[in-house]
């Protein structure tokens, strides 16, 4: 093998004797500098996330409801998930959501082409919901930063859809929302309801749809249609 150095001091290499120019080939990365030869480190940099699945499902305006799946039609909502465990009631026309997914539910799901969401509020949950067997669209509604690293790109390499959980009501401090940069992050759910007595230990408060929407201007969905005000579902509206 010969070595020579060009005078712009790049580094070429041939594999014959002979020295025919066709059969030299530069070394990319590497250079001489008088009397040294400086070999360059030849990085290569990781490709960009992929962008959020294009044409999901859950994408657009979405409702929840629990106990009276009336409360959400009519109302121009994109699509509709009704809870169906056994406290919940589905509606016809509605995606299956479940707080305790099992494979009893993900099987009829299957069957009846159903869109399906999984709560996965925690560690524990997002497991159970990996472990189902599912052929139709899927999504997890909670929050990743609750996921270990291994869930998290367990998630995406499933396939499933992010319904990302903003309860700004419940958690003051999370003032906006944050899918850990999830690739296939669709859709923020808003927490739309209150829960126990004003001044007494544990309330949490209603906040307006309009107060989320000021901050989030994407796709959204709102937990839950039961809960909702008059003026809520006029904002819902616009």
């Amino acid at each position: 093998m010969k070595v020579d150095v060009h005078k712009d001091g790049s580094l070429w290499l041939s594999n014959q004797s002979t020295g025919n120019s066709a059969m030299w080939s530069r070394v990319k990365g590497a250079a001489a500098d008088g009397s040294k030869l400086v070999i360059q480190p030849h990085t290569v940099n990781p490709p960009p996330p992929p962008p959020p699945p294009p044409g999901s499902v859950f994408a657009g305006r979405g409702l929840f409801t629990t106990s009276d799946p009336s409360t959400a039609v009519g109302k121009g909502a994109t699509w509709r998930a009704c809870q169906m465990d056994p406290e919940g009631m589905h509606g016809a026309g509605a995606y299956y959501w479940m707080a305790r997914p099992t494979q009893e539910m993900a099987d009829q799901a299957n069957q009846l082409g159903i869109p399906f969401i999984a709560q996965a509020e925690a560690q524990t949950e997002l497991d159970v919901a990996l472990g189902l067997h599912l052929t139709v669209p899927k999504a997890l509604i909670g929050n990743p930063n609750s996921w270990s690293q291994v869930g998290f790109n367990e998630a995406a390499a499933q396939g499933w859809d992010l319904i990302l959980e903003w309860y700004w009501n419940a958690q003051p401090g999370y003032t906006a929302p944050n899918a850990r940069g999830y690739p296939r992050f669709v859709n923020v759910c808003f927490g739309i309801y209150s829960e126990g007595t004003p001044g007494q230990p544990g309330y949490v408060p209603q906040i307006p749809l309009a107060d989320y929407r000021a901050v989030w201007h994407g796709s959204f969905s709102c937990w839950k249609a039961e809960a909702m005000t008059a003026a809520d579902w006029q904002e819902f509206a616009t």
